[in-house]
């Protein structure tokens, strides 16, 4: 009776481990950690978060403070950034759109991100999401620097995001001079996909212990 109660036991927990584990790993990344309380900003470090981020072009953090040190407001840099800190797609690719990525060892399941137009209204905006190096989603969004836009993806068991500026929209009538076609983006929201295999093992794990205990007290295993 014993051994039936802790393997119901062990039942228990393992169900209560995959409902509950994403739940823990739930972030937000808005950066607000690399505030330093004055005008600055400067490239994020690869590892950032426990991710790897593009280094070329150079995934940028930009305060509202550096953006404001310079009487530039109202600008997608200036919409875009939520709190103190937001991240800059900050190079343009020569011949062809910037590119801003990040990469996770683990899967995750990413569901959003607010991304606003460095400098140009009804621009595109391509988001992608890779595991291993294949292709899973794909969602164009329509942005623009007047305003921030928050936009779900739901992205399920991925390990790469991608975030592709394209060539629509024209220049922000207030900054006519201004045509990049970079992005802020802010507030990213994901959480940690936990493998299938990570979860049975443990079950396993537990549902021997069990049996350990009982050949420990010198008892046989029952059989129902």
């Amino acid at each position: 009776m014993k051994f039936k109660l802790q393997i119901l036991v062990a039942v228990l927990v393992t169900g209560l481990v995959i409902t509950a584990a994403p739940g823990v790993w739930a972030i937000t990344l808005d950066f607000e950690d690399l505030y330093p309380g004055r005008p600055l900003s400067g490239y994020l470090a690869n590892g950032y978060a426990g991710l790897s981020w593009s280094q070329s072009p150079h995934a940028t953090w930009m305060t509202s403070d550096f953006v404001h040190q310079y009487g530039v407001y109202n600008s997608g840099l200036d919409n875009g950034i939520t709190g103190h800190v937001g991240l800059l797609s900050l190079s343009t690719v020569r011949g062809g759109a910037p590119l801003l990525w990040f990469s996770s060892t683990a899967p995750i399941d990413f569901f959003s991100a607010d991304i606003t137009a460095y400098a140009r209204v009804g621009l595109d905006v391509t988001v992608e999401g890779w595991l291993g190096g294949t292709l899973l989603y794909s969602q164009t969004v329509i942005t623009d620097s007047n305003q921030l836009h928050s936009f779900e993806f739901n992205f399920n068991h991925i390990d790469t995001v991608m975030f592709k500026p394209g060539v629509a929209g024209s220049p922000d009538p207030d900054f006519p001079n201004w045509t990049r076609r970079q992005i802020v983006v802010d507030n990213i929201n994901y959480i940690y996909n936990p493998e299938p295999s990570s979860i049975m093992l443990l079950g396993a794990g537990l549902l021997g212990f069990g049996l350990w205990r009982r050949m420990k007290k010198g008892l046989p295993p029952q059989h129902p």
